[in-house]
């Protein structure tokens, strides 16, 4: 199911991807590159809040894993959601301090918000 999932998207059959990404889920949730690719798919159709719901449901099952914290993160801020995107972030950072996507983005969001 993942392998389909992933060929619809390389082949940008967006919402074919979509479904087999789901089907994988529903047979393995903590299926890890299912969850991100299909976030990934999500915001290319612009589907930003289900992306936002499967990153936070991924982060439930890998509290650890800072490149989630970091997707979340980034989602969070492009909705200008400064202060969920700063304390997403800031949790990301303690799992990854030298996590540079993750620093680069807290810097540019407390710059904004020290304003």
């Amino acid at each position: 199911m993942f392998g389909m999932g992933y060929a619809c998207s390389a082949e940008s059959r967006l919402e074919d991807a979509v479904l087999w990404y789901r089907r994988c889920l529903r047979a393995d949730p903590s299926h890890m590159a299912a969850n991100s690719n299909l976030a990934e798919v999500l915001v290319r159709l612009n589907q930003t809040d289900d992306a936002i719901e499967v990153c936070q449901k991924a982060l439930e099952i890998y509290p650890d894993d800072a490149n989630f914290h970091f997707d979340l993160g980034l989602l969070l801020f492009r909705q200008n959601r400064l202060a969920e995107a700063r304390t997403i972030l800031e949790k990301g950072a303690t799992h990854n301090p030298q996590d540079k996507e993750i620093q680069d983005l807290l810097g540019t969001i407390r710059k904004g918000q020290d304003r």
